[in-house]
């Protein structure tokens, strides 16, 4: 038969036997050879398959040869189908696999499997370099240089003699028909910049390039968007959706960077708009209000989360509060002289957006201060309910198209941070956010931090950064951005119009 002739295949959904789970590991072996996961071996490689065989986030699709064709006749090696099925027990094609949550499934499979991993992992681990490819492997889900969906495609491989021959599009069909039942409106698909046929494959079927990224240090892959026709996008959160659980209060117990990061954002945010008028945006619990308030000409705050409002009131009475959305400011043109907004851009639908209304809202000569983490910062943790973490450049790319004159800086250099000066608590921090363990409710961190970090403080107990410009290192083309933390500082320009 030639190789170009289309083959007659069945695609199993499942359930699937120990046969036919490793049959899919030994596929992978054969065919993902410079993969990370490859080089934990066979074993390693059935107990993930059958988690993702088994796990109802989860699609696991297998070709096989329909029995009596060449492709049938030809495989090198027998194997026992499920009962039921409709191909004679050949060696698979190829197959496919997805998930609607790349992130929850590896958590899923930590928590669920560990104690049958464990055992096989922890001797394949010793070595510095596979265990770092480890952590790369288990943070990346959770790391989004590029707004791109959660849901995903774990593994595609056909194997070489059915490749070109219809196998893969079947397979392809099918995976997506189980994205659009979850229902999934978008999947993401990360392949590496080498896999020429790959590209040619997603680019034909009609996926979209979204960027590049990094899984592992050193090498690139390409990052594709297919979204699925028919399917709408999910419903976004409605503006009630509380973020009480991830908000800093004047009772939160903070390490020392976090309280010298706190005092130094509000610092620039007193010092340029003292005698001024000024709206916090997002203001959270208002804990550091009183340090800001006495200052300023008039202080308007605002934010979603009606307890976060009420605690702000009482910790500032002088105050204007509004319940409402950052992202739609109701205010007419014109109407303030500092917008701030600390430590919450990450959480808007529609940053670039909030960025227009900003500079509409702002006088001339007004100033906007945004502060934010890194997302490049070793062993980052995205804070849950986030949307994207801008990069520095992105950020005044956007200011700038928005109409600002707009400045990036950075301060807290990463070799200066606690954690960079107590290894041990580097290499925790680490393996916690490798292995997403990080607690999600703020309350929950802050014990965990008492545990690790013994010495902590109360933000309650916070004091202003004298002279916070001196602590801004200006960021540009030349300049790496190897900062904890940045800050956007846009001036509005004198004449431009509201």
């Amino acid at each position: 038969m030639p190789e170009s002739t289309v083959l007659t295949v069945r695609v199993h959904p499942g359930p699937f036997s120990d046969e036919q789970i490793a049959a899919v590991a030994r596929l992978h072996a054969a065919e993902v050879g410079e993969g990370f996961l490859t080089s934990l071996g066979e074993s390693v490689l059935r107990l993930l398959y059958h988690h993702i065989g088994t796990s109802p986030r989860c699609g696991l699709f297998v070709a096989y040869a329909m029995a009596g064709s060449a492709a049938s006749n030809a495989a090198q090696r027998p194997s026992h189908g499920a009962a039921g099925t409709e191909h004679d027990g050949t060696e698979p094609l190829g197959y496919i696999c997805g998930t609607r949550d790349t992130r929850a499934l590896y958590r899923e499979f930590l928590w669920r499997r560990w104690p049958a991993a464990l055992p096989t992992l922890a001797p394949r681990l010793l070595s510095p370099g596979r265990l770092r490819r480890a952590f790369e492997t288990l943070r990346y889900p959770g790391q989004r240089p590029i707004d791109l969906p959660p849901a995903e495609i774990i593994n595609f491989v056909v194997a070489p003699a059915a490749r070109g021959r219809g196998v893969a599009p079947a397979l392809f069909a099918d995976l997506m028909r189980w994205f659009a039942a979850q229902p999934v409106a978008a999947v993401r698909i990360v392949t590496g910049e080498r896999q020429v046929r790959a590209h040619g494959f997603y680019e034909k079927v009609g996926a979209e390039l979204a960027g590049r990224t990094s899984v592992h240090r050193g090498v690139r892959s390409r990052a594709y968007v297919y979204r699925l026709p028919g399917v709408a996008p999910p419903l976004r959160p409605p503006a009630r959706t509380s973020f009480r659980a991830i908000t800093e209060t004047a009772d939160t117990r903070a390490d020392a960077d976090q309280l010298a990061m706190a005092g130094l954002r509000h610092a620039l945010v007193a010092r340029l708009a003292a005698g001024r008028d000024l709206l916090d945006v997002a203001c959270g619990s208002g804990y550091a209000l009183p340090l800001i308030g006495p200052d300023v000409r008039s202080l308007t705050a605002g934010d979603r989360d009606a307890t976060n409002i009420r605690d702000a009131r009482a910790a500032w009475p002088s105050g204007s509060y509004f319940l409402g959305d950052a992202e739609r400011l109701p205010w007419r043109a014109g109407s303030f002289d500092v917008i701030a907004c600390l430590e919450a851009v990450y959480y808007f639908r529609d940053w670039r957006g909030f960025l227009r209304d900003a500079a509409r809202v702002l006088r001339p000569d007004g100033a906007l201060v945004v502060t934010w983490p890194n997302p490049d910062r070793p062993a980052f943790h995205r804070s849950p309910s986030s949307t994207v973490y801008p990069r520095a450049a992105e950020m005044a790319r956007s200011a700038a198209a928005a109409g600002f004159d707009a400045r990036c800086y950075g301060a807290f250099p990463f070799d200066g941070l606690v954690t960079a000066r107590r290894r041990w608590l580097d290499v925790a921090r680490r393996a916690a956010v490798g292995l997403h363990l990080i607690p999600h409710s703020m309350r929950v961190r802050m014990l965990v931090k008492q545990l690790l970090y013994r010495h902590l403080l109360s933000l309650g107990q916070l004091t202003l950064t004298p002279d916070p410009f001196v602590h801004l290192v200006e960021l540009g083309p030349g300049r790496p951005a190897d900062f904890a933390m940045l800050y956007l500082i846009a001036t509005k320009p004198r004449g431009a119009l509201s």
